[in-house]
């Protein structure tokens, strides 16, 4: 049998990842973990009596994969921001402005790095231990995207280099209509 992890090489070591981006693979081993658990459950259930000692590996599986679908959620809603600093920032970049967006990168960054401190710093004092904290690290993040993303459209928008044709408030409310209703189908 091959060892877990060869220092020697790279590409023996046991890694499991299915894409390029670990981000995306969260929903992949949240669906593994509760997949695991409910086997286990099912053993269990399957026995006449089990200790308690037996019962707590399916629940370490169903929250690290509640965690896990939690984390997925977060930078899921995330996404839109990050790919929205993508889309903004060119506007800013063209017209040879590379300060305004990198200034208001900088303040992103000290938003999220900021709810970091002041909210799961304190949080990890008063509950060490406690599982979930990281998955406010990626509120914060989501929350400094959307920050950087709302700061350059609102920043577009007042020097007028951004204007909306007629008719887009409702593309807008028919293309959320549209996800919500693909959310509810998938769901």
């Amino acid at each position: 049998m091959a060892p877990f992890y060869d220092q020697q090489s790279d590409l023996s070591n046991f890694v499991i990842s299915f894409t390029r981006d670990p981000k995306g693979d969260f929903a992949v081993f949240a669906r593994a973990y509760a997949h695991a658990a409910d086997r286990l459950a099912a053993q269990l259930l399957e026995a006449l009596r089990f200790s308690d000692h037996e019962a707590y590996p399916v629940i370490f599986l169903y929250r690290h994969a509640f965690e896990l679908s939690l984390k997925h959620i977060i930078y899921a809603s995330a996404l839109l921001a990050f790919s929205m600093v993508k889309v903004l920032a060119p506007g800013y970049f063209a017209r040879q402005d590379t300060r305004t967006p990198v200034r208001i990168g900088i303040r992103s960054l000290a938003v999220s790095m900021g709810l970091n401190v002041l909210v799961v710093l304190p949080l990890a004092f008063v509950y060490p231990g406690r599982p979930g904290l990281h998955a406010l690290l990626a509120l914060n993040t989501g929350i400094g995207a959307w920050y950087n993303s709302t700061m350059l459209y609102r920043g577009l928008r007042r020097q007028g280099v951004l204007q909306h044709a007629s008719g887009w408030r409702r593309m807008l409310w028919q293309v959320a209509a549209g996800n919500l209703l693909m959310v509810a189908f998938l769901w």
